[in-house]
């Protein structure tokens, strides 16, 4: 993102700044078509009242997370950082382009971890985005391929 606001007068220069920042997005009902189309979706339920489930408690679950931060910034050396820019990993052909965009980052932390995590992200991620990948079924998307197909001599009117 180009943004020319630094400096004053005439001595103002654009500078290019890395805008980039996973998101999570949490609510009730639909996501927007241009939101859903460049997120990774996890689907939540209400329990059932015939389900049990344990109580979540956050100063439970507190040394846990401090743990897995020291961990992680243990891990995320610079030269991790470095391999992690270089190569792209190998994206899913099934995948549609958004799809492919939003998993990269993921599938290259995998690679990074092994050849094992590497393949078993590329499964998980065509499976959670298979069914999706190639139908978008927004209503622009759905009448434009009406359209086509009554041009095309495959839908009547």
């Amino acid at each position: 993102m180009l943004v020319p606001s630094i400096g004053k007068g005439c001595k103002i220069k654009v500078v290019d700044l890395d805008v980039f920042g996973p998101k999570v997005i949490a609510g009730i009902g639909r996501l927007p078509d241009t939101v859903a189309d460049r997120a990774i979706r996890i689907q939540l339920h209400r329990k059932k009242p015939s389900e049990q489930v344990e109580r979540f408690r956050s100063r439970l679950i507190a040394p846990a997370g401090r743990d897995l931060r020291g961990r992680l910034l243990d891990w995320a050396t610079e030269g991790c950082l470095e391999m992690l820019r270089c190569p792209w990993p190998g994206l899913p052909e099934l995948l549609s382009d958004r799809k492919q965009d939003v998993s990269e980052p993921l599938l290259a932390v995998a690679d990074l971890a092994g050849a094992e995590s590497g393949r078993v992200g590329r499964a998980a991620l065509t499976e959670l985005f298979g069914s999706t990948a190639a139908v978008d079924e927004s209503l622009g998307v759905r009448l434009l391929s009406d359209i086509r197909g009554i041009f095309d001599g495959r839908v009547t009117v």
